[in-house]
């Protein structure tokens, strides 16, 4: 079997997809920007009750907005975490 390249691995909506996390909470750290944001995309998607974790709290409300309006799912929240000394 040959490695994945970056053209053949799969995405995070396509490992979630069938997936019912209905129920669920799923914590995603930098939640609010590029590949956290895209993993919190697809839980949501699946249902999950996804918290972004996150260290900018104004990146974060932005991202609640945008994942609750994409998915649909109401149960998306963003919570200040800074793990930075």
């Amino acid at each position: 079997m040959s490695e994945p390249t970056p053209d053949t691995r799969p995405t995070a909506r396509q490992i979630t997809e069938g997936t019912d996390l209905s129920g669920r909470e799923c914590i995603v750290t930098g939640g609010a920007a590029g590949l956290g944001l895209e993993t919190s995309r697809a839980l949501a998607a699946a249902g999950g009750r996804v918290t972004l974790a996150v260290r900018n709290a104004a990146q974060g409300a932005a991202a609640v907005e945008e994942l609750v309006a994409g998915t649909g799912n109401t149960n998306v929240r963003a919570m200040h975490l800074d793990l930075s000394d």
